[in-house]
């Protein structure tokens, strides 16, 4: 890595705010097909893993631009890791949130319940498994912005030949 090349902080920031922005506009469209298609939230719940997986593209396309080359290997791993990490935590973060503000109608259990109750072992091996597919997810996203990043560059710079 050159000294040119953007942080993993650089990408985890870029990938905040693309998490972001994708998420509420995700859910501006969720909400207008519930309200004006009759969509139901449980024929949408499955698009959730979108926002994380497009926002590592929008990280990578940037990472390229700054960067003028596609990330190592490792850097990319190491990107993906921190993604994952961020989107647990921000997931947790507005869970506990909501819960707070709507009260009695979603209470959330003490998490002492949850690691010490009977299905313990349940839930471990659903976010062990969701944890390392979203990993996955968002290392081949990253590495994949960065090449449709390298591939537009190729492209612009054709025209500019032309």
């Amino acid at each position: 890595m050159t000294n040119s090349d953007p942080s993993i902080v650089s990408s985890t920031i870029t990938y905040i705010a693309g998490f972001i922005l994708i998420a509420m506009v995700m859910n501006i469209v969720v909400l207008a097909l519930m309200m004006f298609a009759g969509v139901g939230a449980e024929s949408i719940g499955s698009v959730g893993w979108l926002a994380p997986v497009l926002a590592a593209m929008f990280a990578g396309q940037r990472y390229f631009k700054l960067a003028g080359t596609r990330p190592s290997n490792g850097h990319a791993w190491r990107a993906s890791l921190v993604f994952l990490i961020v989107t647990v935590v921000m997931m947790v973060v507005l869970v506990v949130v909501i819960a707070s503000f709507a009260g009695e109608q979603l209470s959330i259990p003490p998490l002492s319940d949850l690691i010490n109750g009977p299905d313990a072992g349940v839930f471990f091996a659903i976010f062990g498994s969701v944890s390392v597919f979203l990993w996955l997810a968002l290392r081949f996203s990253f590495s994949t912005g960065a090449r449709q990043g390298s591939k537009q560059a190729e492209r612009l710079s054709a025209k500019a030949k032309a």
